[in-house]
């Protein structure tokens, strides 16, 4: 747990919040790869989903029209059990900066240390996304497909109900040390899960889920014309998540090819993510991964993605070719007048010497 102490030292100033707001829901394998002497250290070599163990998602990218920034716009869910595995790695993660910490229950004041430091960790995650202007191609040696990145100070994260207030359970803080307004809830709920006592229990509602919001930019970088790109999504280990791609209005822009590749794991095989490369046209993928392509009223257009892997771990890159080239025409062979007639007989060369000759020799 010291480095969840390292990271707190790193921060330099709190988000004020009011609720809803953000938590910061890690698993084990998260807490793992939190390893390193800097922030960025600690948070580039892990994903947003790393960082919040959600049951489904739908990100809204929607890039500027000089092709150099975009705005993101994400809600996602964390349902049933998945809550109290947020909120049990939660109270541990904290344990170490808050006495109060890992005693199975979760505070209000163990919440908002947590949001001094998810903002500021999400802006060195793994967007997961690339794109290269040019011809299009899958990566390879010498070209880095992890070149979109969060901005930094333009991240924000929330949440809601992490500590819900009407909980059955609800009690005043009794760790040292805690805020006099500081109350807290068990990780894990009764039998009954009565996270909220002004709901009846016939109306079979889920009272103890939690929600995330993320608002943040991205930096695109090396994007000279949006005439002709590529755009890469690497969609290891997800699952009910929609990625929806929001392009500015660009004349006869069009979708030449899409292709799931499967086999690369952006986390796992970090250093080796920009070498090997599929050749174009040739991955066939399991179909774990479908896209949409959606034609708005002002003519721009929507590119929709939603990979739901089956089974983890998994490795799997997601690209799409736009090009404004015109489609090609395919056209047949015409005859000409001089065309022999239907039925004609052409001569066939066959094994042995051959001899060409005219009636006259």
């Amino acid at each position: 747990m010291a480095v969840l102490i390292a990271m707190f030292a790193m921060v330099t100033s709190w988000v004020p919040m009011s609720a809803p707001s953000n938590e910061l829901p890690a698993n084990n394998e998260s807490r793992e790869q939190l390893e390193g002497p800097t922030l960025e250290e600690r948070c580039s070599s892990i994903t947003f989903e790393d960082m919040f163990d959600y049951s489904s998602a739908i990100f809204e990218v929607e890039i500027a029209s000089d092709w150099e920034s975009a705005d993101v716009h994400a809600i996602a869910w964390v349902n049933g059990t998945f809550a109290d595995i947020v909120r049990t790695n939660l109270d541990t993660f904290v344990a170490e900066v808050y006495p109060s910490g890992d005693d199975g229950w979760i505070s209000t004041d163990e919440r908002e240390g947590v949001r001094a430091i998810a903002s500021e960790c999400v802006e060195h995650t793994l967007t997961r996304i690339g794109m290269r202007d040019g011809g299009p191609h899958r990566g390879g040696v010498g070209t880095d497909w992890k070149n979109i990145s969060w901005t930094e100070d333009e991240v924000l994260v929330e949440e809601w109900n992490l500590v819900p207030e009407d909980h059955s359970q609800v009690r005043s803080c009794s760790g040292w040390g805690s805020s006099s307004d500081c109350v807290e809830i068990p990780v894990v709920p009764n039998s009954d899960r009565d996270c909220d006592t002004n709901i009846a229990a016939t109306a079979e509602i889920d009272e103890c889920r939690l929600m995330l919001w993320l608002n943040a930019s991205l930096t695109i970088n090396n994007i000279n014309s949006p005439d002709e790109f590529t755009i890469a999504f690497n969609a290891s280990n997800l699952s009910n998540i929609v990625y929806n791609f929001h392009f500015p209005h660009t004349e006869e822009l069009r979708l030449d090819m899409w292709e799931e590749c499967e086999g690369r794991n952006v986390e796992v095989e970090i250093d080796e993510y920009a070498g090997e490369a599929p050749l174009r046209g040739t991955c066939l993928g399991d179909a774990s991964s479908s896209y949409q392509l959606i034609e708005n009223d002002d003519g721009s257009l929507t590119y929709s993605i939603e990979p739901n892997m089956p089974i983890w771990p998994i490795g799997e890159d997601l690209f799409a070719d736009f090009t404004t080239a015109p489609i090609p025409i395919d056209n047949p062979p015409a005859w000409t007048e001089s065309a022999p007639e239907d039925d004609a007989w052409f001569p066939k060369s066959s094994g042995g010497q051959q001899v060409i000759a005219n009636w006259q020799e």
